[in-house]
């Protein structure tokens, strides 16, 4: 029943204002629970196995948030993991293939001369920022999806149409989160206690408030 619960229509509105009010509404909300399973997350990232698998589980919970989900706990954490535990780890492991091979191109071209190399490492650099944007916004869409309409390749197609549509707003969320991410990675604090459940609040909710109601 959890499961079918989670694709019940997610709308938002006002665009991007509405999408960060209703993060910010749902983490002030949730804020103990957000902050307990941020700390998981944080603690799985050591383990790297269970790092997709506790993102996976949190971009749920956050979606629950935003439903404003009277349950949201532990137990929905915890069954959103083991459910969705095979297709994070599949995620996982493309996510790793691919951004390593580009970051092993940018590191082996970095001092090469020449401006087919300059092309080259744009070109790599393209890449990283593009795949990168995709997976900011892959779980969001996974769970908007129908279960049986859920697919590693059908979600990215998803993804990528919702980039090239609403370039805006994905590129100021990829500024907001970049700025966590920085902030988070400087203090160390912030990775802990708030980077990811607030990566998925502002996710969710962007994919939410752009997505046309036929979508979900």
């Amino acid at each position: 029943m959890m499961e079918a619960q989670s694709v019940r229509p997610l709308r938002l509105p006002d665009g991007v204002r509405g999408a960060l009010q209703a993060a910010v509404e749902g983490w002030w909300r949730e804020i103990f629970v957000l902050t307990a399973l941020n700390i998981v997350w944080a603690i799985t990232l050591f383990t790297v196995v269970l790092a997709p698998i506790s993102t996976a589980a949190l971009i749920f919970v956050a979606r629950r948030v935003l439903q404003r989900d009277p349950f949201v706990g532990w137990a929905m954490f915890l069954a959103a993991a083991r459910r969705n535990a095979w297709p994070a780890l599949r995620w996982g492991i493309v996510v790793m293939l691919i951004g390593g091979v580009t970051a092993a191109n940018l590191w082996l071209y970095r001092e090469a001369a020449g401006p087919s190399w300059a092309i080259l490492r744009w070109i790599w650099t393209t890449i990283g920022v593009v795949w990168a944007a995709l997976n900011l916004f892959f779980w969001p869409f996974w769970f908007a999806q129908e279960e049986g309409f859920r697919s590693l390749r059908t979600t990215w197609r998803n993804c990528f149409a919702f980039l090239l549509q609403n370039p805006a707003a994905a590129f100021l969320t990829m500024l907001l989160i970049l700025a966590l991410g920085i902030g988070s990675v400087l203090t160390g604090v912030l990775l802990g206690v708030l980077f990811m459940a607030a990566t998925a609040l502002i996710t969710t909710a962007m994919v939410a408030a752009h997505l046309p109601p036929a979508e979900e």
